[in-house]
């Protein structure tokens, strides 16, 4: 680990070692904190939770909700399903440090909940304990998922809405790490025009039309007519030479075929599926309800796994 150490900290950014250095005087010195990594994708956050991580024994676990007990359906009174004398309260206790990832995604009620067992694990005031809480994310990309709610519900149940994130500090990331490691002399410039047209999107700053590009209106009637296959003629036009240029990533990048629905998404699957050679493999989900303190026994066997792959959403 302190080999890998070494080689992650020679090269990491400027931007990423300045905050790898705040957080590490924090835990250092043990004063506690909450923090925020503000960065789009590609700008080397997992690298950091890495490069941090390698300061400790690591324990990785796949979700927040395995690692601390929080339930599926989350609300205002939750509370982390974590008895004192278990395993989970001894590893909180010894925790130097919590990174969490994908934050904007989570209620605002998993952290607070999150807040509430800490103080009680360790029978302080300070925010989560005392303990330094590392999230990290990037707020224009899937914010918190609540049913039927509206724009003002879903901004509001994000974390930045929380009077936590009033003691929250703010560390961004702006180098694009992936697309620069994948550039070569020649497609700098190409690189860097791409990157901000990224980040433009992500702003809601673009303005252009099709950005240049040509596109195809499908009519009404092709989508809606008798054909098995209403989108052959279409994906004929738009994948010509399909075959001849199956590994070609630029024949790829300069073809798109935009569909409002699943039902036109699995069409145009289902034809070029259809297309390529080779045995196809189907890979199944595991499709269950969920199963909480509000799901009744009779609806999950109601809605059974083969019921349950018959939904199509729109």
């Amino acid at each position: 680990m302190g080999r890998e150490l070494q080689r992650c900290l020679g090269s990491i950014t400027n931007e990423q070692r300045k905050v790898y250095d705040v957080v590490m005087d924090v835990i250092s010195n043990d004063r506690g904190g909450m923090f925020f990594l503000y960065g789009h994708g590609g700008t080397g956050k997992m690298f950091l939770w890495k490069t941090l991580s390698l300061q400790f024994v690591p324990r990785e676990r796949l979700t927040t909700h395995s690692q601390f007990e929080l339930p599926i359906n989350v609300h205002e009174s939750s509370t982390w399903s974590i008895s004192q004398q278990s395993p989970q309260t001894e590893l909180l206790i010894r925790a130097k440090l919590i990174i969490w990832d994908e934050a904007p995604m989570m209620c605002i009620y998993c952290f607070e909940a999150l807040d509430k067992i800490m103080k009680s694990i360790l029978r302080g005031d300070k925010l989560f304990g005392g303990k330094v809480v590392v999230l990290g994310g990037d707020f224009r990309q899937i914010l918190p998922v609540l049913l039927k709610a509206s724009r003002q519900d879903i901004v509001h149940a994000t974390i930045n809405s929380s009077p936590m994130w009033n003691f929250c500090r703010v560390m961004k990331l702006t180098k694009n790490m992936r697309l620069e490691s994948c550039s070569s002399p020649s497609n700098v410039d190409e690189v860097k025009e791409f990157e901000d047209w990224i980040l433009k999107v992500g702003n809601e700053d673009v303005g252009e039309q099709n950005n240049g590009k040509a596109s195809i209106e499908i009519p009404d009637d092709m989508l809606i007519g008798d054909s098995e296959d209403p989108f052959r003629d279409l994906l004929e036009f738009v994948y010509s030479d399909l075959l001849s240029n199956m590994y070609d990533p630029d024949y790829f990048q300069g073809r798109a075929i935009l569909a409002p629905t699943n039902e036109c998404v699995e069409c145009v699957n289902n034809h070029l599926m259809y297309l390529l050679p080779g045995e196809k493999k189907v890979y199944m989900s595991s499709d269950s309800m969920c199963r909480d303190e509000q799901t009744v026994e009779d609806n999950a066997e109601i809605y059974s796994t083969e019921f349950l792959n018959t939904i199509r959403c729109s």
